[in-house]
């Protein structure tokens, strides 16, 4: 009796593990990672729900080789050491596909593992990926020394270099007859890297760099040496500072105080994406930056009637055009799409498809885009025509270095300091293409 017991019960078990096995087998599974908790956890809440926006669009329209999609979420924390616990966790799983990490340190940090290697650093190599064949579609790193990194072909990123955005914001200092321009910032991997492509194109332009000043990036206050850097050189037209918010709003405190004491003309003030917060334009320096800081940020395409329709849908679903995020809905859609089209989940097959399936051949949209179709993608995959995947970012072109060719960035102005997001106003909107600027409006 006490043995047909434990047969049976080692049946359930086994019947158990089997309709374990079966639905992680019956379900396509990528990687999410979203900085859940920590000072990113309100957008951390954007990308987790963009991943169960994107999810729910697909599994309505048949999912993805005809299972259901599954986007597993790991909550990283903004940290690398996050990111690395998180990749840990996918790989036990069997999971090589990865949307994320959303900033330039995470991903040369915590998924090429730069900080545990110095001659990982030197020789720009990221053979973590390569070696496990984990392909990760970054959603928001967007420094330029990620172009350069050997990874085997397995990192993309949905986000354009900030090579495209310094020539954008170069080229506007000096249609200002900015001439002289001293630069503060965050010294890691985005920081740095904006800075140095920036101070470059303001150099070719006929402008003159006269301080750049970084600090380490966990410094938050006591600027007060830094300023004082800033113009140890001379006297500038125009400052460029890379913050954030915390650092951000305290260095600028530190500068008006410094401009105050020593009677000195106020420079224009020029930022990028990391400094349009409402924390920065309601601030306790709001009287320095009002109507003279300005900046760059990519941007989607607001003339697009592919995102108009996506910011509609959203507002009619959540109230909010900004509960979903443009550019990771779109990471997730070309996973999709390339596995698709590969007609496998394996990874390194995958990767293959990614160039081929957003570049050339006929245009196709997701749902949430002006006539957008999921399941008609994949009608005119399975029918062998060549497509060419549009998001609602706009023209998502891949290269085979895993960056995309074009872009869109608006230059904004703080004009009130109420602390909300209408501060910022847009003075136009610049398209780039392959490194240069082919419009502005």
């Amino acid at each position: 009796m006490i043995i047909r017991k434990f047969f049976y019960l080692f049946l359930l078990i086994i019947g158990c593990s089997s309709d374990g096995l079966k639905k992680e087998r019956d379900t396509i599974k990528i990687g999410g990672l979203a900085p859940l908790t920590g000072v990113d956890a309100a957008w951390g809440e954007v990308v987790a729900t963009t991943f169960k926006y994107a999810e729910d669009e697909i599994n309505s329209e048949g999912g993805v080789l005809g299972k259901p999609l599954e986007i597993i979420i790991c909550d990283y924390g903004e940290s690398p050491e996050g990111v690395k616990m998180c990749l840990q966790r996918f790989i036990s799983r069997g999971i090589k596909i990865i949307v994320g990490p959303d900033t330039s340190e995470t991903l040369i940090s915590g998924v090429c593992r730069w900080d545990e290697q110095e001659d990982l650093e030197r020789e720009k190599k990221c053979p973590f990926v390569s070696e496990n064949k984990i392909l990760v579609m970054g959603t928001w790193p967007t420094s330029p020394i990620i172009s350069n990194i050997e990874d085997g072909g397995f990192i993309f990123r949905i986000c354009p270099s900030d090579e495209f955005q310094a020539k954008v914001l170069a080229n506007h200092i000096i249609s200002k007859e900015i001439k002289k321009i001293s630069v503060i910032y965050r010294d890691d991997w985005d920081g740095r890297e904006f800075s140095k492509v920036l101070t470059e194109e303001i150099t070719k332009l006929g402008g003159e760099i006269l301080s750049a000043v970084p600090y380490p990036p966990d410094k938050t206050k006591n600027f007060k040496e830094d300023v004082n850097e800033l113009y140890r050189k001379g006297e500038p037209d125009g400052i460029f500072l890379y913050t954030f918010g915390k650092d951000g709003i305290n260095l600028l405190v530190e500068l008006r105080n410094f401009i105050l004491e020593n009677r000195k003309n106020t420079p224009k003030l020029f930022g990028c994406d990391c400094n349009q917060f409402p924390e920065i334009s309601g601030g306790p320096a709001g009287d320095l930056v009002k109507g003279n800081m300005e900046g760059t940020t990519i941007s989607p395409p607001g003339d697009d009637p592919d995102y108009e329709s996506f910011r509609k849908k959203l507002i009619d679903r959540f109230g909010d055009d900004g509960a979903v995020d443009f550019l990771t809905y779109d990471a997730v859609y070309v996973i999709a799409v390339a596995i698709e089209s590969a007609g496998t989940y394996e990874s390194d097959k995958v990767k293959d498809k990614i160039v081929e399936v957003t570049n050339g051949g006929e245009i196709v949209k997701p749902p949430s885009a002006d006539g957008g179709s999921w399941k008609l993608i994949k009608e005119k995959i399975k029918s062998g025509l060549d497509i060419d995947y549009k998001g609602v970012s706009g023209d998502v072109d891949f290269t085979q270095n895993g960056d995309i060719r074009s872009s869109t960035y608006i230059i904004w102005r703080i004009k009130e300091t109420k602390g909300e997001w209408s501060d910022f106003e847009e003075i136009e909107s610049v398209k780039v293409k392959d490194g240069k600027i082919v419009g502005i409006e």
